[in-house]
């Protein structure tokens, strides 16, 4: 195949529909971590494909039409479940979301096309069998040529105990070219609190040892940081905004870091290695570029990140 002809963009990982509850309101919105990021990349201007598990009903619908109206492609082989999963998302008095799940994470028996310039899984399902068996089977196959990122998005209730968390990590991370890592993310899975120099450091090292190039952190209102396994480290301070909830900032987050790694030219079997090799300059950009798409997000309710027309490369 001609390098040339990499262009897809796919996210493999749950979908699900938020139930939001704020002050005794309660209210749904089509959510989910992987399927918030390919929303958020479609937005930017980068068409996402998500290969997800839903089943033809309420909730299933309401994610498919959300997601097409934002130019995401659902594939088909997703519909093969009983019911499409949920979250009951309480938000506390700082805007924070605390979550309750009735989900399910298989995967359809579907294969990759070979037209994958960059693959991103995340969340639960990237660690909750069945079906994280056979996104590990996938990104085997992918890591020559596809560029591979991957958020943990910690979800306690889901991923048994660190420790276990951490033995799928270990098979998982070998085959990660970007992570992207909360401060909750961190303490959760590595006991490290990424906003002290000193463990930040140590969390940068371990996730390096798998051969991993760049890892991102977001702390909330400590700001955002940039590790590269090339030795550069870069901060960016939390914007000057009035937070409505977090639901979906670390996604859009993760979106804008792909959606400028495209625009980086950091796609596909070569982008691979670019990825590597990006300046301060560049990685300053991509830094900045994703802490504003996150600070949109944080300014409104729910899932619901910015366009290309409101936050500019």
């Amino acid at each position: 195949m001609n390098k040339t002809q990499q262009q897809d963009v796919l996210v493999i990982g749950e979908a699900l529909v938020d139930i939001v509850k704020k002050t005794g309101n309660i209210a749904e919105h089509p959510g989910g971590s992987p399927a918030n990021v390919a929303l958020g990349l479609s937005r930017l201007g980068t068409p996402a494909v998500l290969l997800t598990w839903l089943a033809h009903d309420r909730y299933g619908e309401m994610i498919e039409a959300h997601l097409k109206a934002n130019g995401v492609q659902v594939q088909t082989a997703s519909f093969a479940a009983h019911k499409t999963s949920s979250a009951l998302a309480t938000i506390q008095e700082n805007g924070s979301a605390v979550y309750d799940f009735d989900v399910t994470w298989e995967l359809p028996a579907a294969t990759l096309n070979g037209t994958e310039a960059l693959i991103h899984v995340g969340s639960f399902s990237a660690l909750m069998d069945p079906g994280s068996k056979r996104i590990l089977e996938l990104l085997k196959q992918a890591k020559t040529r596809t560029v591979i990122s991957y958020d943990p998005n910690a979800r306690p209730a889901l991923m048994g105990t660190p420790a276990e968390a951490q033995e799928a990590l270990r098979q998982l991370l070998p085959l990660v070219d970007v992570v992207k890592l909360s401060d909750e993310d961190s303490q959760w899975f590595f006991n490290l609190d990424p906003t002290k120099a000193d463990q930040r450091l140590k969390l940068a090292e371990t996730i390096f040892e798998y051969g991993v190039k760049l890892l991102f952190i977001t702390a909330g209102k400590s700001g955002a940081y940039l590790l590269s396994a090339s030795g550069y480290e870069l901060g960016q301070q939390a914007g000057e905004v009035e937070v409505v909830d977090t639901v979906g900032a670390g996604d859009s987050f993760m979106a804008a870091i792909l959606d400028g790694l495209r625009r980086l030219d950091c796609l596909g079997e070569q982008g691979k290695e670019k990825i590597g090799k990006l300046s301060i300059p560049e990685l300053e950009k991509l830094l900045n570029y994703a802490s504003r798409v996150a600070d949109v997000t944080v300014s409104r309710a729910g899932a619901n990140p910015p366009t290309q027309d409101e936050v500019a490369w």
